[in-house]
Order: C-alpha cells, then sequence, then structure tokens
C-alpha cells in the first residue's frame, strides 16, 4: 500500500488500497462482506472468495452482455431496450448489440387496437 499524499487527497484516493481491493474483487479473489450484514451502509470487511467464482469464467465482454440481456428479459418481459439500457448501466449502442442476438419481438399496442 502506498500513500498518495496531497495530489492523492485531492482526488480523493489518499493511499492505492482502494485499487488494489477493486481489482482483487473484479478477478473473482476477494469478495465484500458488510460489516453488521447489512446493505445500507458503506463500512465492509472483505474475505477470500475460495473456490474463484471467475475461474473457468470464459464469455467475452460482448457475450457477458447478451447472456445477461437473455436472463433480464426472461426475467422481467415484457420490457423495452431503454429498461434493460437502464438496467444493466450499458450505453445505446451496447445495449442494442446484446439484444440483437436473442432475436427478440416487439410488439405495438397501438397496432393490434
Amino acid at each position: 500500500m502506498r500513500n498518495l499524499g496531497e495530489e492523492g487527497k485531492k482526488k480523493g484516493v489518499t493511499t492505492t488500497l482502494p485499487l488494489a481491493l477493486g481489482r482483487l474483487q473484479a478477478a473473482g479473489e476477494i469478495r465484500r462482506i458488510p460489516i453488521n450484514g447489512r446493505l445500507d451502509q458503506q463500512r465492509y470487511r472483505y474475505a477470500a472468495w475460495v473456490p474463484n467464482p471467475l475461474d473457468g469464467f470464459r464469455l467475452s465482454e460482448e457475450e457477458t452482455f447478451t447472456e445477461l440481456a437473455r436472463r433480464y428479459f426472461a426475467w422481467i418481459a415484457p420490457a423495452t431496450l431503454a429498461e434493460f439500457q437502464w438496467f444493466s448501466g450499458l450505453g445505446v449502442k451496447a445495449a442494442q448489440a446484446a439484444v440483437e442476438p436473442l432475436a427478440l419481438r416487439h410488439s405495438n399496442p397501438a397496432a393490434t387496437a
């Protein structure tokens, strides 16, 4: 862990610890656990995640987004592309690309009336 001094303080990051924890968490090596078991707080402890849930994960980023879209529409359908985009946090182009392989149909309620 390295102290980033006054420049780091100006940016809101005083040490390299949050960066290291973020990388370990993204890699599936550690998991963040709320201290009191409550999800509405900002205090956490970290634990090794054994076995790593990402071991053997081989999907590309695009394939991962498509799988997220598949699961989203299976769970919440009917829904719009804009709703999926909001839920996923993807941009417009990425959301469209994620949904395209699913060959989803959309209906126009006005056309059936």
